[in-house]
């Protein structure tokens, strides 16, 4: 799929030209030569992988979190709503859901796709009065580093407004859901940018909902899966009640204002 996808780039350029893949098409190095295939293959089969099945795991959480906390959700379609349907940007767009981003940030912390990350050390270290030689080997849980109630109010609790402020209050990798120093995960900002415009998409358009009230239970693999799976039902939301609460929220999403019971049975 990926290398019949760069044939057809190399085909039509233009019709790629404001993609990834038209950009690695169009770089050169130092002496003004493309990137080998290889490159460009490997490039994109990363991209495709690891920016993947995170983005997805981390936006089942996310459903799930929303459907189990109406006030949260009520505030997400709101601002869904106050979006432009058509004809922005999606940097701007992006720019503009601050309260999703927040809900995005606070399943990272909760529900944080890299649940474990391995690092190993290049000369031999004494932490905590202990001794590890070179080339040792730790395994750091962000999952179970952000559930720390030294640090976080309510740790168990899906908070999104304790985001307000960003993460920079608390202790340096208290918060690092993307891994940290030179070896952070370099896709950082896509899968903020990616999972913002994926839920405001279909948050226009749809609310979802679970078929059972079973109990959910996280599978640590690669990455941090949902055991099972989570099967929802996508109801379409009203035009009309979409309308009314652009509406009436032009100014943007106020996280402030709780809305009202009324609200969120409409929404």
């Amino acid at each position: 799929m990926v290398c019949e996808t760069i044939a057809n780039a190399r085909s039509e350029p233009e019709r790629y030209r404001h993609t990834m893949l038209g950009l690695l098409l169009d770089t050169r190095d130092a002496e003004g030569r493309e990137l080998p295939e290889a490159e460009i293959r490997d490039q994109m089969m990363t991209m495709l992988l690891a920016g993947h099945e995170t983005t997805a795991n981390l936006l089942c959480w996310i459903w799930y979190a929303l459907g189990e906390n109406p006030e949260v959700e009520a505030g997400f379609y709101e601002e869904a709503d106050a979006l432009e349907p058509a004809g922005e940007q999606a940097f701007d767009a992006y720019r503009s859901l601050s309260y999703t981003n927040r809900i995005i940030q606070e399943a990272l912390r909760l529900y944080p796709p890299a649940w474990i990350i391995l690092r190993e050390t290049d000369q031999a270290v004494t932490m905590l009065g202990e001794a590890f030689p070179a080339g040792g080997s730790f395994l750091i849980s962000p999952y179970a580093i952000h559930r720390n109630g030294n640090v976080f109010e309510e740790p168990e609790a899906f908070r999104p407004e304790r985001f307000r402020e960003g993460a920079g209050k608390w202790p340096r990798f208290a918060y690092f859901p993307f891994g940290g120093g030179s070896r952070s995960c370099i896709g950082a900002q896509f899968a903020l940018l990616e999972a913002a415009l994926i839920l405001a998409v279909l948050g226009r358009r749809f609310r979802f909902r679970r078929t059972d009230a079973g109990p959910v239970r996280p599978e640590p693999l690669v990455s941090l899966r949902i055991r099972g799976g989570l099967v929802m039902t996508p109801q379409r939301r009203g035009e009309a009640i979409r309308r009314g609460l652009a509406n009436d929220r032009r100014g943007g999403y106020d996280e402030n204002r709780k809305p009202s019971t009324e609200e969120i049975e409409r929404i």
